[in-house]
């Protein structure tokens, strides 16, 4: 049940009826004031809610006696029915807060089968009241505990000492008046006066408000001297608050005053400086916020915001125990709120009646939902919005128009960008950037100069309010302005790429991604513009692939589909973006599948009419990774060579790089070993002064880690293994460097797989440990199979135990199935390790599969032919399988043909043996010694001991 300020105001009016300051208690170091339901420890607010401190007038009021349950529950819920565990929440929520004040036994006890009773030492206390000034007017006194300002009241402090004028800035809800306050409590000076201006409608009206706040009549004239004879005579600190609507008038008053007299310190808040000589401006910046990936409470409760909606939520009612499951709410509280304090509090209401998740889901929705502020509050403070009206309003025109095109930019964005958002008011740069430096001063605009470029921004509230105040049509103008700007900005995004390191590019755009969102996002809403949707789509996919959002891309591919389907045919340069945008994000999310390949056939044929290259590169590529993937190796180096074919005519380096990286990879995939690392080789001597952009085939991985890793799989097929580890291991470092998560993750996957097959078991896990890292930071969703295959692959090395389920479905074969494929070079090794685990029929099917689905002339179709004859015979049993040994030796013959000695090594190994169980140890002998004579004379550097021990042990 819901129980409103009023009721409860009603329910403590029973508990003594005495006068205020009449009915004070003291225990420890705690005062509570039972006629004001408020308790302090030394003097500082204890955050409690009031049906705790409900219950503990009920017991302090009676210290000794047991109070029974039912009476604590009429006491505290006065004519209300309640469960007991309301009670036991209170209980605990009063122990908590009454152990904190160093006390050596509880307070409160519980009595079994009776009540609870306060045990404490209990006395009538005066209320403490704040020193009057000299003229007897009291500084007003914070009421609740000041969280996450003491290095900020330190620097005030210390300031105004120091100097005789200091201004707080800061936004609206910041706290300066907080601030001010808490440097009042514990200022050096004998007297203290506080001017609240917030009130005061006029300049004009400053000198009296000031002379109210001293207890001095002015008359009609010589004010302002009365006022300087006044602080001669009595010199301290006098408290300026709220000053920025009377700007004017208090600078020339604080001038005044300070040129006049000696001893007189000032202290102003203002969303503004006061442009005074002397002055020292101290700026207030919002609470200190998590990290968005915070996960502990522990963690979360280190940062002040955090500290802050805890606190304010308890004195709202809410007394809850909070776990770690709590903390991805409060983080998204306190960061949508941007640690703005006013927001925070008002905020803490809404968690007190919808809870954490609650308050979170409505306040991610609008910000203006923090409509209810406290009634006693100045008006411009009770709500968010009225703190941001208070600014808007003392704005000039300009100032206005400026800061709600702003509102529109989510991320902080340099002076030029802004200028070019502001063109439609027809303002010079001069004017443009004078109107930004009032926004700055007004403390309405935040200003981050440790970068590369001076950077602008807004609070997410501010925003909101000034975009609230945006009419529509000019709101729609903006918004067409800020998508050209986006696309403006994938462009210098794409150009930039090959400029300086990747790490460095991609901290630089990443922070724009939330403003292309955005601008997307308008552009396919019912006042937004398609034709600018499918430019932003164009210009933001390669960006997105680098940025490792990919599967943002698939979500904006599919929007835009489904907004075009039915409408009118688009023109061929429109329509060819689409189908691009469209292959590229559904080549790797979700999969390469056939209907893929007939829209790259579609799309290669529109482009050539349109007699346009880079959609027809585009859709080569497309061509030659669904040929790789889906069957067709001849095929795969067709579309390569036509590629290669444009990039000539064209003589661009990038272009004519990838080309070279496709053919290598599809002369591998024919079986050509010798003519893949010539092509391979190729590629790599482009090297770095190639590397031009993020062109339309240049957008899926760092082209160098993708050579190196060709590079890798092709030295060790020859039998190069050290070098090939070499090579994997630099793929990996290269990726790092860059990163790129995708790129990453790809560098491990393919480096992985050279390691366990070169022994390196130990360099395996740590590859496939990163790529699981990459995967899991970056919400990639990238080839689990490989990583999970792969994983496997490494137990079963080790000759650890592994998901056999999940290894015969990885490998149940379907005519779909294009797992070979896409994971040829370890896919022997995990049909072997199933079918040592007695499930030999579903491995036997898939190398039947794989070798008649490439007819042979694959490059891992020797190792395929091992792993099936090594299934052959632990199907049969001791009585074997003649023609396991024809697959071995058909293998062998192959793997001589395509000089992949690493092939040949194992085929030679495997062969032998099964000679020699065979009864012919001769035969086993000199297939031994002739193929350590003929790799010896390849020099490679494969590890030939197991067949030299086989060789050297069956020598006649």
């Amino acid at each position: 049940m819901t129980v409103t300020e009023t009721e409860i105001q009603t329910e403590t009016a029973h508990l003594d009826g005495l006068g205020a300051g009449e009915n004070d208690l003291a225990f420890g170091p705690f005062r509570f004031s039972l006629d004001r339901l408020e308790l302090t420890e030394q003097g500082r607010p204890v955050a409690l809610g009031k049906r705790a401190l409900m219950v503990l007038a009920a017991l302090a009021k009676r210290p000794g006696e047991v109070i029974p349950h039912d009476r604590l529950v009429a006491e505290a819920w006065p004519g209300l029915t309640v469960v007991p565990e309301n009670l036991r929440t209170q209980i605990a929520a009063l122990r908590r807060a009454l152990n904190s004040g160093g006390s050596k036994q509880a307070l409160i006890v519980n009595v079994a089968g009776r009540g609870y009773q306060f045990v404490g030492a209990v006395s009538r206390a005066t209320p403490e009241v704040r020193r009057p000034t000299s003229a007897g007017r009291a500084v007003p006194r914070p009421l609740v505990r000041v969280i996450g300002r003491a290095d900020s009241i330190r620097a005030v402090r210390d300031s105004v000492a120091e100097y005789r004028l200091t201004t707080i800035v800061g936004p609206g809800g910041i706290g300066k008046t907080t601030v001010a306050l808490a440097v009042v409590e514990d200022a050096a000076f004998e007297r203290v006066w506080f001017a609240d201006l917030g009130p005061v409608a006029a300049p004009i009206a400053v000198l009296g408000a000031i002379a109210a706040a001293v207890g001095v009549d002015l008359p009609a004239r010589s004010s302002l001297g009365i006022l300087v004879d006044f602080f001669r005579q009595a010199p301290g600190l006098l408290v300026l608050d709220n000053c920025e609507h009377l700007l004017p008038g208090c600078s020339q008053v604080a001038a005044q005053l300070l040129e006049q007299t000696d001893g007189l310190h000032i202290l102003a808040t203002s969303r503004n400086p006061l442009d005074v000589a002397g002055e020292a401006v101290r700026r207030l910046y919002p609470l200190e916020l998590p990290p968005r990936a915070t996960q502990a409470l522990a963690e979360a409760q280190a940062y002040p915001s955090v500290q802050l909606l805890a606190e304010r939520t308890a004195m709202a009612g809410l007394d809850i125990d909070l776990t770690d499951e709590d903390v991805p709410a409060l983080v998204d509280i306190c960061r949508r709120l941007d640690g703005l304090p006013l927001a925070i509090e008002l905020a803490a209401a809404t968690v007190a009646v919808l809870g954490l998740g609650g308050a979170a889901r409505q306040l991610g929705e609008r910000l203006d939902a923090l409509r209810q502020g406290r009634s006693t509050a100045p008006p411009r403070q009770r709500t968010l919005w009225a703190a941001f009206a208070w600014s808007y309003e003392l704005l000039s025109e300009l100032e206005r128009a400026v800061l709600r095109r702003v509102s529109f930019l989510n991320a902080p964005t340099p002076f030029e960008a802004i200028v070019r958002l502001c063109n439609d008011l027809k303002l010079t740069d001069t004017e443009i950037m004078g109107a930004l430096i009032q926004l700055v001063e007004k403390s309405l605009i935040n200003v981050d100069v440790g970068g590369e470029h001076t950077l602008h921004s807004l609070l997410q509230a501010t925003k909101e309010f000034a975009r609230a105040a945006t009419e529509p049509d000019e709101a729609r103008t903006i918004q067409a302005r800020h998508a050209e700007l986006m696309i403006d900005w994938l462009d210098e995004a794409t150009e930039n790429w090959r400029f300086g390191d990747r790490a460095a590019w991609i901290a630089r755009y990443e922070r724009r991604f939330d403003d292309a969102t955005a601008a997307f996002a308008w552009s396919m809403s019912p006042r937004g513009d398609t034709s600018i949707a499918i430019r932003l789509l164009a210009h933001a996919y390669p960006v997105l692939f680098y940025l490792s959002r990919s599967y943002i891309a698939v979500e904006w591919v599919e929007q835009l589909e489904q907004r075009l389907a039915g409408a009118a045919p688009l023109a061929p340069r429109d329509e060819l973006a689409v189908m691009g945008a469209h292959g590229v994000c559904h080549t790797y999310v979700p999969a390469v599948t056939p209907a893929l390949r007939e829209m790259w056939t579609a799309m290669l044929a529109k482009a050539q009419a349109a007699d346009d290259l880079n959609a027809q590169m585009l859709a080569l590529w497309g061509l030659w990774i669904c040929a790789t993937y889906l069957g067709g190796n001849a095929a795969t180096q067709t579309w390569a060579g036509a590629f290669l074919d444009i990039a000539g005519r064209r003589n661009d380096p990038s272009d004519l790089r990838t080309g070279n990286y496709m053919m290598a990879q599809a002369r591998l995939s024919c079986g050509d070993t010798t003519g893949a690392r010539e092509t391979v080789e190729r590629a790599l001597a482009f090297g770095k002064v190639a590397d031009v952009g993020l062109g339309a085939v240049k957008c899926q991985f760092d082209p160098e880690t993708l050579q190196r890793a060709l590079r890798a799989r092709v030295v060790w097929l020859q039998g190069y293994v050290r070098e090939a580890v070499v090579d994997a291991q630099a793929s990996m470092d290269l990726a790092m460097r860059g990163a790129h998560a995708i790129s990453i993750s790809q560098a491990c996957l393919d480096a992985a797989q050279v390691f366990l097959l070169s022994g390196e078991l130990d360099a395996a896990e740590q590859a496939l440990d990163t790529q699981a890292i990459v995967i899991t930071s970056v919400g990639l969703g990238r080839t689990p199979g490989q990583a999970r295959g792969l994983r496997i692959a490494l137990y079963a090395a080790r000759g650890q135990t592994f998901d056999v389920v999940e290894l015969r479905e990885m490998l149940t074969v379907h005519p779909t199935n294009t797992f070979p494929r896409r994971f040829p070079i370890v896919v022997g090794s995990l049909a072997i390790a199933l079918g040592e685990r007695g499930e030999t029929a579903i491995p036997l099917a898939l190398m039947d599969h794989a070798l008649a689905d490439t007819n042979m002339s694959h490059w891992c179709s020797p190792e395929y032919l091992r792993a099936r004859a090594a299934l052959k015979g632990l199907a049969a049993g001791r009585t074997g399988d003649p023609s396991a040994a024809e697959d071995l030796e058909l293998g062998l013959t192959l793997a001589r043909e395509r000089g992949a000695a690493s092939w040949e090594l194992r085929l030679a190994l495997d062969l032998a043996r099964l000679r020699e169980a065979a009864g012919d140890p001769r035969a086993a002998h000199d297939l031994a010694v002739a193929t350590l004579e003929r790799l010896q004379t390849l020099a490679v550097s494969a590890d030939l001991g197991p067949l030299r021990d086989l060789g050297a042990r069956l020598k006649p």
